[in-house]
């Protein structure tokens, strides 16, 4: 079984960027939630479903704007927000900036440059929750010349997930399902209860990155979940079909992490 992908609010009332922004979240793989082309629906998919992330369009249908609307969302739950628009004046940008959003897309846009914002759009919301939980979103970062974003996250975490970066999707993975993450060299292995990620960093760099107390380094190239123990002796523990090594410079500290459950 697949861990879930992140869910895209899109808020569009243009039929032919609808379909083709639609179309290329699907193709990348993410779930799409609408598309809607008004505030009032937009409210009721955003109240009924988890998603993780809004595309905006500044002009929809409605006595409410794509900016009012907005507002409204970020005021019952924060999650990254894009606006889309063909509209470039001040008096607007100034009233979307008011909302903190996490990129502004001006059409026509390309499918790279929507790539790159929700990227980063989802950096920037990582790092603002990790740093700063009342602090609103930062200005988004620039992109390379080439259209690829600059310092790309392979893995982010908002509260108690982690968006695990595979090509042009972020993977949406519970901390609590992770049984082991295995040091490869320069790779690491990050194995869940249904499927395994191999991602090029060291596993210091992962440890960084991920803040989760059940999660207790257990050997030079293994850090193991302990609440996804089956069982454990002196030299290895087991999880399923997986056997872990203990390492002695490593078992004093595995030990004393059960004091804290």
């Amino acid at each position: 079984m697949m861990p879930p992908a992140l869910s895209v609010l899109l808020v569009e009332d243009d039929p032919m960027f609808s379909l083709v922004l639609s179309t290329l979240l699907t193709k990348d793989g993410y779930r799409v939630l609408g598309p809607v082309d008004n505030g009032s629906e937009a409210l009721k998919l955003f109240r009924d479903s988890p998603a993780d992330l809004i595309l905006m369009d500044v002009n929809i249908r409605g006595s409410l704007d794509g900016i009012e609307t907005a507002s409204r969302l970020l005021s019952l739950r924060s999650v990254p927000l894009i606006y889309l628009t063909g509209q470039t004046d001040r008096a607007t940008l100034d009233r979307a900036k008011a909302t903190f959003p996490a990129g502004y897309l001006v059409k026509p846009f390309s499918n790279e440059s929507v790539r790159v914002a929700i990227e980063l759009a989802i950096q920037n919301y990582a790092r603002q929750r990790e740093t700063d939980p009342g602090k609103p979103l930062p200005e988004p970062a620039p992109a390379d010349s080439d259209g690829s974003a600059a310092n790309r996250e392979t893995i982010l975490q908002i509260e108690n997930h982690l968006f695990i970066r595979q090509n042009y999707q972020f993977m949406k993975v519970r901390l609590a399902d992770i049984l082991f993450i295995e040091a490869d060299n320069n790779y690491i292995v990050l194995q869940t209860q249904t499927q395994k990620f191999a991602l090029r960093m060291p596993l210091a760099s992962a440890l960084d990155r991920i803040h989760y107390d059940k999660l207790i380094r257990v050997h030079r190239s293994f850090v193991v979940n302990i609440s996804n123990m089956d069982s454990f002796s002196d030299t290895e523990i087991t999880m399923g079909k997986h056997q872990i090594p203990i390492g002695k410079n490593y078992k004093a500290d595995f030990l004393r992490s059960f004091e804290h459950l």
